[in-house]
C-alpha cells in the first residue's frame, strides 16, 4: 500500500470527511475517513484539533477504495521550526500514575486568568521573587527575618 495526498474537508471530532486529488475532483459529498490513531493516544481518551484544509497522507483498507484511512499529516515543507514542539487544543489534561518531571532551563507559563495549584503541599528549592500582590488566608512562618523594602523590617 502506498501513501496518497489528500486534504481535509470537514471534522467535527467524529467524523471526518476527505478531499483526495485525482478521485474527489468536483465532488458534491467527500467520502468519510477513518482515522488511525498512535499507539500512545486513545481515541476515547484523546482529542484532536484537525482544521479543513490541513493537508494529510491516506491509505486505502485493503486497497479498497471506498475504505480510506488518514494515516497522518503530511509537513509543509517550508517554515517548519525544527526546535520548538508545538500542540495546540481547546484544553490539555495530563495524568501520570506516579510522578512527572519537567526539565529546562527556563519554564514560562502564561495563563490569561487564573494559575490554580492544588497539592498537599508545595516545596520551592530556589529564591522567590512576587512582582504582584501577596493574599494569604492562613499564617506566614519564616526561619528567618522578614524585611521590607527599607530595611527595617516594616517599622
Amino acid at each position: 500500500m502506498k501513501l496518497i495526498p489528500a486534504e481535509v474537508k470537514s471534522w467535527d471530532g467524529t467524523k471526518m470527511r476527505i478531499a483526495i486529488p485525482g478521485y474527489t475532483d468536483g465532488a458534491d459529498q467527500f467520502p468519510e475517513a477513518e482515522i488511525c490513531y498512535p499507539l500512545a493516544d486513545r481515541p476515547a481518551d484523546t482529542g484532536y484539533k484537525i482544521l479543513s484544509g490541513d493537508p494529510i497522507w491516506i491509505m486505502f483498507n485493503g486497497g479498497d477504495e471506498n475504505s480510506p484511512i488518514v494515516m497522518g499529516f503530511r509537513g509543509k515543507n517550508t517554515g517548519g521550526n525544527k526546535d520548538t514542539r508545538f500542540l495546540e487544543h481547546t484544553n490539555f489534561a495530563t495524568k501520570a500514575e506516579n510522578e512527572m518531571t519537567e526539565t529546562s532551563q527556563t519554564h514560562t507559563i502564561n495563563a490569561s486568568s487564573v494559575f490554580t495549584v492544588t497539592s498537599g503541599s508545595i516545596v520551592l528549592n530556589a529564591n522567590v521573587e512576587i512582582n504582584g500582590k501577596l493574599k494569604t488566608s492562613g499564617d506566614i512562618t519564616s526561619a528567618g527575618s522578614i524585611t521590607d523594602a527599607d530595611g527595617d523590617g516594616g517599622a
